[in-house]
């Protein structure tokens, strides 16, 4: 039996071993192309998921397309904008640099201007003090006119070029003159309308407030016993001879020993310098040296300085001369105040 088997074996394994090589062969390609079918369809669903993945990036990258085209837009409108801010931004600053140039060319004459602007407003405050000044000076001249005025019209008295005449020494106001000279008299002479409270108030004139009518060297009180003299804008109405031979001599014996004479009289040397730098005018000038002329006595005789009355007080027997003010401005006229004492 197992002979038969081998020998059938032997017989067949000519035609059947080809066959199973051929099979084989077969099975092989068929595994092949089975293996390639799997790679196939793998392959496939790697493509339909390559497509699905596609798609989704084309929409994806559609739509980031179209936001980037939105952006662009937007930068596109948004650099409209941009340049036409700094095409307006240029012509602004070409504008302010323009400007600039003509302010650095100006500013010379602009500093020019504003120095004569200052000038200007120093004179004008000045033009308006002194208008001030001159109002004031103005407006106390009227009324002061006003009551000469009056007191002329009044009296019958008239104008002229003479030194005051002498007045009979006459007490108007005894109990205040008596009161005084119990605390020391103390004498305004020429007081005309502006008498002083805390003095004996005397005018060659009766007029309102005078408490003894008197001409200035003539007054009627008793010599050694005034403590003070004061005067104002009164020496310049008498000549040079009277006031040092009979006003100031007078004085000194109605004083007391270290009694003070105390006077305000227009500066010669103030006025004449003002007069020469153009700073005061002529007529003020002129009517401080001659007087204004609007009454009798009204009339200067005499222009002094503060040098030229020390040496006349001195003579007269005045001592410890002291000029604390002087140049002062008053109306139309310049002052000084000189004091001195008796020995």
């Amino acid at each position: 039996m197992k002979t038969l088997r081998a020998i059938v074996r032997a017989a067949v394994r000519p035609f059947v071993t080809p066959f199973i090589r051929r099979f084989r062969l077969v099975y092989a390609q068929i595994e092949d192309v089975r293996t390639q079918v799997g790679d196939l369809a793998e392959l496939r669903s790697q493509l339909a998921a390559l497509r699905g993945s596609n798609e989704n990036f084309i929409r994806a990258w559609q739509a980031q397309e179209a936001e980037l085209r939105s952006q662009l837009v937007a930068l596109r409108g948004s650099n409209e904008n941009l340049t036409r801010a700094w095409l307006a931004q240029e012509a602004e600053l070409r504008v302010q640099r323009a400007a600039h140039e003509t302010t650095e060319e100006l500013r010379p004459e602009v500093a020019h201007l504003r120095c004569q602007l200052e000038e200007m407003h120093s004179n004008f405050g000045r033009s308006c003090t002194r208008i001030d000044d001159t109002l004031k000076f103005l407006l106390e001249r009227v009324e002061f006119v006003r009551r000469e005025m009056l007191f002329e019209l009044q009296h019958g008295g008239t104008v002229n070029a003479t030194e005051p005449q002498s007045a009979v020494s006459r007490i108007i106001n005894s109990e205040r003159v008596r009161s005084m000279a119990a605390q020391g008299l103390r004498l305004n002479v020429g007081c005309g309308h502006i008498p002083l409270n805390d003095y004996v108030n005397i005018d060659s004139r009766h007029l309102p407030g005078v408490d003894i009518v008197a001409d200035a060297g003539a007054i009627g009180v008793e010599f050694a016993s005034v403590t003070e003299i004061f005067s104002s804008h009164l020496l310049e109405h008498f000549p040079m001879e009277a006031l040092k031979r009979r006003i100031l001599p007078h004085w000194n014996a109605l004083l007391l020993s270290g009694g003070r004479l105390r006077a305000i009289v227009p500066d010669g040397d103030a006025m004449i310098q003002q007069c020469a730098s153009g700073e005061y005018s002529f007529a003020e000038f002129r009517e401080a040296l001659f007087g204004a002329q609007d009454y009798q006595g009204d009339f200067h005789f005499n222009l002094f300085t503060p040098e030229s009355l020390s040496v006349i007080l001195a003579a007269a027997g005045y001592h410890n001369i002291e000029v604390p003010v002087r140049g002062r401005r008053n109306g139309q006229c310049f002052e000084f105040e000189i004091a001195a004492t008796k020995s």
